[in-house]
């Protein structure tokens, strides 16, 4: 009775039951949206029977099995989005027949095998999406002859093999390319300039090295860039530090870049942890949420950057763990109110933690392996939502107070390990109900071990 119907939208609801009961014999539509939905069948043959079909969203679900080859017979098809199922098998070459195909999303599936070469006759496809699957084989040269392609995701797959320029010879649209996390290795020419402008590219786990790619110097709107574990060990150039543009998202991790950084115009992210960077701690934008700096060879004090600005500070995870960062940690934190993660270990830091540490919503605090010295202070009582508190490894002294049971209820680990504390244990300390991790090892601690351990 519904064979006039053209456009069925029922996304965004708690369906359960079949797609082939929710299809029937609606052979006069052209949009059909199930998306955000509890379907838990197959996609049925019968989807080829859909001739008029332009909009296909069944993405969000829990469908199972093959995509179908009938999907070929939908020449009309303009979006196709299977996206977060438990899809199975292949890719059908069939995808290739798709004339009319703008969107292409089967992402957070369970696909395997090649991507099919038949992806390069889809000359209207702007999105095509594969990540978070289990494809193999090589990055099909086809996809080189998308015109028409502006975002490029085969990120998170067991893609391996070499790949070359040619792969990238018409994408001249191109504004993201995301395959991260794959077995691939890029081999320009030194003297390449890429056809696109890119405003995101992931290329982790990629190989691109020895050299740091000359090639992003031409990338002109880049914002988001991840080139972590991808083999460069290179002095990082100074092209790079002074583009024009304002990055978001910054992750040059695991790689053996070295040199000094005194900038970075970055807004949200930054990685730069597990490099060989040398010299003070760099100067960032003033509201960075997230800088990790971690395993390097940073020296100087934390003064710069911890004070050094009247701006309001808008950091919420520091982590400067494994460098040479040395001197006393200044006092002040106040206006880094946002920061809910502090990584300070293992560095060369002494004194006493200042005051307006405590002043500050901690959940993490790590200041273990330094020369840091005195008593816990009564003010600590001002960060009750510490899960995680790391002393370990220092000078610290004075009794383990009791009041760490009542006002640090919230506590996971607490490691006071190798310092100079003294008295006894706290009866207090069986009241933190979410402990899994205590160590009051190679201390001076005496009297008897609580029956409630």
């Amino acid at each position: 009775s519904l064979n006039r119907l053209q456009f069925l939208s029922l996304g965004n609801n708690q369906l359960q039951g079949t797609i082939s009961s929710a299809i029937g014999n609606l052979s006069s539509v052209t949009q059909l949206d199930l998306s955000v939905n509890q379907l838990n069948d197959q996609i049925p043959l019968s989807i080829g029977e859909l001739s008029s079909l332009k909009l296909f969203d069944v993405s969000k679900n829990q469908l199972n099995g093959q995509i179908p080859l009938s999907i070929g017979q939908l020449t009309s098809l303009e979006k196709f989005d299977v996206s977060e199922n438990q899809l199975n098998g292949q890719i059908p070459l069939s995808i290739g027949e798709l004339s009319s195909l703008k969107l292409f999303d089967v992402s957070k599936n369970q696909l395997n095998g090649q991507i099919p070469w038949s992806i390069g006759q889809l000359s209207s496809l702007k999105l095509f999406d594969v990540s978070e699957n289990q494809l193999n084989g090589t990055f099909p040269l086809s996809l080189g002859r998308l015109e028409s392609l502006e975002t490029l995701d085969c990120g998170y797959n067991l893609l391996e093999g070499v790949v070359s320029e040619t792969h990238f010879s018409n994408l001249t649209r191109l504004t993201t390319l995301a395959a991260s996390h794959n077995r691939l290795r890029f081999e320009p020419n030194s003297s390449w300039i890429p056809p696109f402008q890119c405003e995101r590219i992931e290329l982790g786990n990629w190989h691109l090295g020895p050299k740091f790619p000359q090639w992003l110097k031409f990338q002109k709107k880049l914002s988001y860039l991840d080139i972590s574990c991808a083999g460069i060990s290179d002095v990082m150039p100074t092209w790079f530090l002074n583009l024009p543009t304002q990055f978001k998202h910054l992750n040059l991790s695991s790689n053996q870049l070295r040199g000094e950084i005194s900038y970075l115009n970055v807004r949200n992210i930054v990685d730069l942890s597990s490099n060989r960077f040398i010299g003070p701690l760099p100067r960032v934008f003033p509201t960075l949420p997230f800088l990790i700096l971690s395993n390097n060879s940073f020296s100087g004090s934390l003064f710069e950057l911890l004070c050094n600005s009247s701006s309001e500070k808008g950091m919420e995870v520091l982590y400067i763990d494994k460098n040479l960062i040395s001197g006393d940690i200044p006092d002040c934190w106040n206006h880094w109110q946002r920061l809910i993660l502090l990584n300070l270990g293992s560095n060369n830091l002494t004194g006493k933690i200042p005051p307006s540490l405590w002043h500050l919503n901690l959940k993490m605090l790590n200041l273990r392996n330094n020369t840091m010295f005195g008593e816990l202070p009564s003010t600590l009582q001002n960060s009750p939502n510490l899960i995680m508190f790391d002393l370990s490894e220092n000078h610290f002294s004075g009794s383990v107070p009791a009041w760490i049971g009542d006002k640090l209820s919230k506590l996971v680990i607490l490691s006071l390990r190798s310092n100079n504390f003294d008295g006894h244990i706290p009866h207090k300390i069986c009241d933190l109900q979410f402990l899994q991790n205590l160590d009051l090892a190679h201390n001076n601690i005496s009297g008897v071990i609580p029956k409630m351990f």
